[in-house]
């Protein structure tokens, strides 16, 4: 590393390339809080999984645009002990060749380009083989749920539910229940953005669909899974994306 990172003045420009905040459109901050601009980062932990600055071990998963966990914590008023940290997650960029990866026997398909803030679920007080299980029969798939941007609130704090009256969105087209998506593009479409610490983002419910209880529907080219019964649902983290 050249001794020159030293030199910049982190609240105003990047360490590494000395790119103004005012010109970079991508930074990311590190856990250890230390800011950078996205390409430099990327490509100097591809290298060394430490800080450029301090040398703390971090990855590239755990970095995030500064200022959105803490923005999101104060927008949405999250409590000590709503979520685990430790399984926040920076999806990156799309990679050039895919593995294909399966959860609960549906084919699961990563929300890259977005990033992860994890729900505490040892809140939920069950068996959370539904979550981690090895054996595949009692894994639950992944699945997405966009909603609009009023309704973000409520729905972290007291889960998602069936809704009724003038608050149904789209239940016409594949009867009442509550809607997800095995593919986050699809479940973006009904997502409306928020602003979080100055920026807005796109906001989706990352969760898990007990196998058996939902109906499949094609619904204007997209994949729906249609949950009649909240209890069959359960979120895991909310996935927030520049808008």
């Amino acid at each position: 590393m050249s001794a020159s990172v030293g030199r910049s003045n982190v609240d105003e420009e990047c360490p590494v390339c000395f790119t103004s905040w005012d010109e970079c459109s991508d930074s990311l901050q590190t856990p250890c809080k230390h800011t950078f601009c996205g390409r430099c980062i990327r490509r100097l932990l591809q290298d060394r999984n430490t800080c450029p600055l301090c040398r703390n071990p971090i990855d590239i998963e755990h970095c995030y645009p500064p200022g959105l966990l803490d923005g999101f914590k104060e927008k949405f008023d999250v409590e000590e002990g709503q979520l685990n940290e430790q399984f926040n997650y920076n999806y990156g960029p799309k990679p050039s060749k895919r593995q294909l990866i399966t959860k609960g026997k549906r084919i699961f398909h990563p929300p890259y380009e977005w990033y992860k803030i994890a729900y505490n679920c040892l809140n939920l007080d069950v068996d959370m083989n539904w979550l981690s299980a090895p054996d595949m029969d009692n894994q639950w798939p992944i699945a997405y749920h966009g909603t609009l941007n009023r309704y973000v609130s409520s729905i972290f704090h007291e889960g998602l539910r069936v809704r009724t009256g003038d608050e149904v969105v789209h239940g016409q087209a594949c009867g009442q229940g509550i809607y997800c998506a095995p593919r986050i593009q699809d479940a973006c479409k009904y997502s409306t953005p928020t602003k979080i610490a100055g920026k807005k983002y796109n906001v989706v419910f990352l969760v898990r669909v007990r196998p058996g209880s939902y109906t499949m529907w094609d619904c204007m080219n997209m994949q729906m899974w249609v949950i009649t019964n909240k209890e069959d649902v359960r979120i895991t983290g909310v996935l927030l994306k520049p808008a």
